[in-house]
């Protein structure tokens, strides 16, 4: 009988989560229902989860800004506005930094996929260009 075998747990090949899993883990952090996350709604309580999700789909779940706007409706800008202010608050703001390491340990993002993250938010490049550079 062949054993089955899950690709994720081999070394040296990395882990991009699905759109689920992280809105599960960022509402698991932020205490909040997702459902309400991608509504027209600028309450804080909702922008900054919006914005973690926008910038883990694009970061983490390597999807492209095309796909946000396709799949949830927010425009490019939108969602190159988010990433500017996730890497804003990760580098300004402890609590914030935080929450959103406890996010990447909840999804269980590791290795080459994690590096390229932490890395990415400490640099001062936009996406398009920390993309072609280091990937």
């Amino acid at each position: 009988m062949e054993q089955e075998c899950n690709i994720y747990a081999l070394p040296g090949i990395d882990y991009h989560p699905t759109d689920e899993e992280i809105f599960k883990s960022v509402c698991n952090v932020y205490n909040t229902d997702s459902s309400k996350l991608m509504e027209e709604n600028n309450k804080r309580e909702f922008t900054e989860p919006r914005q973690v999700i926008m910038f883990l789909i694009v970061v983490a779940g390597r999807r492209t800004m095309l796909y946000i706007e396709n799949e949830y409706g927010k425009n490019h800008s939108t969602v190159n506005h988010s990433m500017g202010v996730v890497k804003n608050l990760y580098n300004t703001n402890k609590v914030f930094r935080q929450n959103f390491i406890s996010i990447i340990d909840m999804m269980e993002i590791n290795g080459q996929n994690r590096e390229i993250i932490l890395e990415f938010l400490t640099s001062s490049l936009k996406w398009q260009a920390f993309k072609c550079e280091k990937l």
